[in-house]
């Protein structure tokens, strides 16, 4: 394989991945908009690192594949129902992107990253 061209090949697995979700899961619009707190960006964190520790959920819901690349996969899709959530929301309420989660002045916060601690962290 083209290393070049190597991104191009992984758009339809994403896509694929996502359509199977919505399409066999049943995991639509209204089920991504019941999760609260992060859960679609831990859901995605799990998959790929390949930590079930971050798993939101039921843990015998956790499907981990021996295949990396699928566990990205599935990973990527997870990014983008997350986006689609936050764009459906920035659709029905007129905010930008930018403007979701501002306070009062119009500025998101963003917290600090913590400081590095010196420990290594297994």
């Amino acid at each position: 394989m083209d290393p070049n061209k190597a991104h191009i090949s992984a758009i339809p697995l994403i896509v694929e991945e996502r359509r199977q979700q919505t399409e066999v899961n049943h995991r639509c619009a209204a089920v991504d908009d019941s999760h609260v707190w992060g859960q679609l960006r831990r859901a995605s964190a799990a998959y790929a690192l390949g930590m079930e520790s971050l798993w939101p959920w039921a843990p015998e819901t956790f499907k981990l594949s021996a295949d990396p690349i699928k566990n990205y996969v599935k990973a990527a899709a997870l990014l983008v129902a997350k986006m689609e959530k936050r764009h459906a929301y920035a659709q029905a309420t007129s905010r930008t992107y930018a403007t979701i989660g501002a306070g009062a002045s119009g500025k998101s916060y963003i917290p600090p990253l913590p400081r590095p601690t010196g420990k290594v962290l297994e």
